[in-house]
């Protein structure tokens, strides 16, 4: 069967296949059989996915609801990762660590802005390979906002909301969709170098405006402070080793292509499914990490519940004193006594770098 054919096919029948029972426990997928005689899909049939809906011939969505307090979920098969993300809608923000400890977070606010917690989005992107080149597509985005219930539970919850691509011709409507969720700032792992890369170039080739919005990436901070403690930073393993979260089953991303490859193929959506669930867990993932570095800017000292890196801590909180006040506007008095308190506790425990400051800065013994 030729491409022609195989657009006319699933543009048909919606891409819809018979029933299977994902692994992943989520509910059985609507029977169908595709035929090409089958009537076009319209606004007012089911989507061809249990628990989404339909936002064009080729593209669908869902939103799936994190609570905050029992962890259970509510529109999926999440309910493997606990977060602590989204404990309340008010994070107890400490302006300065967190500028010491992402950078970007520090040129977010010297451009004017204001950091809030509804202003947040969380972003992970799956695509069709990981070179990052024109050729590459992005097939499924995820989007994690914290926002609040109504009364009476008036709970933070992270919301997640998901786009699913069905095929090439509705890559423009998608694009649309993502951009619709990428203002403000914008917190990923490791999606300044390609997440974002991915959406602004194919935006281009769908002659789009690209998106433009504040970018966090805790990609290059987490590896800062965890590259000598962990074999690896990639985010599932800071995950597993720093949160003790555990994803079980879970099918890893760089299967992605070959799911979604497979589902335009034949039309099964079970490992398609599979990769859903992990791409919205990458977000719960992500909210959680992000909460790492919210409770270290808070409580620095803190650092070894987390097994972070107490030096390269220290380092941070001490280089970011020293750049304040190169630049004429020192940081306040209690992160000047953290910045102290962390490099003397660093040089205690070993740290060499630590050491030669302490002793440069103080020319004194530590005890």
């Amino acid at each position: 069967m030729n491409l022609k054919d195989r657009l006319r096919l699933i543009k048909t029948t919606g891409g819809r296949s018979e029933a299977k029972t994902p692994e992943s426990g989520s509910k059985a997928l609507p029977a169908s059989s595709p035929s090409s005689s089958s009537p076009p899909l319209t606004k007012d049939e089911p989507p061809a996915f249990s628990g989404w809906h339909l936002e064009g011939d080729f593209v669908q969505s869902r939103t799936v609801i994190l609570d905050a307090v029992t962890l259970e979920n509510t529109a999926g098969s999440l309910g493997m990762i606990p977060i602590e993300a989204v404990k309340t809608a008010n994070f107890a923000f400490s302006i300065e660590g967190l500028s010491a400890l992402l950078p970007d977070i520090g040129r977010f606010l010297d451009a004017g802005n204001t950091l809030k917690t509804s202003g947040l989005t969380f972003f992970d992107l799956e695509t069709t390979g990981l070179s990052g080149g024109a050729g590459t597509v992005a097939f499924l985005a995820a989007f994690g906002e914290i926002t609040r219930e109504t009364p009476p539970g008036n709970r933070a919850v992270l919301t997640v909301t998901q786009y699913l691509l069905l095929d090439y011709p509705g890559e423009p409507l998608f694009l649309q969709k993502c951009r619709e969720h990428l203002s403000g700032l914008v917190v990923t792992y490791n999606g300044k170098s390609f997440d974002s890369q991915i959406i602004k170039n194919r935006c281009v080739m769908n002659a789009l405006s690209p998106p433009f919005y504040h970018h966090a990436d805790l990609v290059h901070p987490a590896r800062y402070l965890w590259k000598r403690k962990l074999p690896s930073c990639r985010q599932r393993d800071i995950e597993k080793r720093v949160l003790g979260l555990d994803r079980g089953d879970d099918l890893p991303g760089s299967a992605a292509p070959d799911a979604w490859f497979h589902f335009l193929k034949s039309g099964e959506t079970e490992r398609l499914l599979k990769i859903c669930a992990h791409n919205a867990a990458d977000i719960a993932g992500l909210a959680a990490i992000w909460d790492v570095f919210v409770a270290l800017a808070t409580t620095p000292l803190s650092a070894r519940r987390y097994d972070a890196d107490l030096e390269h801590l220290a380092l941070r909180y001490h280089n970011f004193v020293k750049r304040r006040r190169r630049e004429d506007r020192p940081a306040s008095l209690s992160v000047e006594e953290t910045a102290v308190e962390l490099l003397e506790q660093a040089a205690a425990h070993g740290g060499e770098i630590a050491r030669l400051l302490w002793k440069r800065k103080y020319g004194s013994q530590l005890f």
